[in-house]
């Protein structure tokens, strides 16, 4: 006979194998076995994945098993596939500056936040910009829109380079996490009215 766990062959089948050291009483309280009862006829010698050698009970519920794990490989593969979407979004801050009575400044109260791709530039940020704040603030004017850096001056390049902007370099170029960076939007009047003040 041989062990069903490890293959190893024996003249009777102990209660423990002193091979792989597992319990075979499983095997042995159902009696020994011939050719013709419930066994899974194999013609090499049985591993522990095999079927082979194995009570038909315990051999279903091995394979039931190896199905099972398959089905649970499959799943995580397909879970961790799907985390590593190369077109996520992150979440900034869009803001509006005004002249106000003292200056050209942000306005309070008025930030939102605002889902974009790390590799959008000044022009694909500005209408998404102007979209959302106009949602939420029904008050603002009508007109031609700038993107703004928080010290007012216009976004073009990333400053000091001559990198054109795009948010995920800006992010790296100022050390902030994305969700601590705020772009303002102004219409281009209260721009050119800035140099004023």
């Amino acid at each position: 006979m041989y062990c069903p766990l490890c293959g190893v062959q024996w003249p009777t089948l102990p209660r423990f194998c002193s091979s792989c050291g597992r319990d075979l009483s499983f095997v042995v309280e159902n009696g020994p076995r011939t050719a013709g009862d419930d066994h899974v006829s194999c013609p090499t010698v049985p591993r522990v994945t095999d079927a082979c050698a194995i009570p038909a009970k315990s051999a279903s519920a091995v394979l039931q098993f190896m199905k099972y794990r398959e089905l649970k490989e499959t799943e995580r593969k397909s879970f961790s596939k799907s985390k590593k979407k190369s077109n996520k979004t992150v979440k900034i801050s869009i803001g509006i500056m005004s002249k106000t009575k003292n200056g050209f400044k942000p306005m309070r109260g008025k930030n939102l936040p605002l889902h974009v791709d790390p590799q959008w530039s000044s022009e694909q940020l500005l209408p998404a910009a102007v979209k959302k704040q106009k949602d939420f603030n029904q008050d603002m004017e009508d007109g031609e829109y700038v993107l703004l850096y928080p010290d007012g001056s216009q976004i073009k390049n990333i400053p000091g380079t001559d990198t054109p902007f795009t948010i995920g370099q800006y992010k790296e170029a100022i050390g902030k996490a994305y969700q601590k960076i705020t772009l303002y939007i102004s219409t281009l009047e209260d721009l050119l009215s800035k140099s004023k003040y």
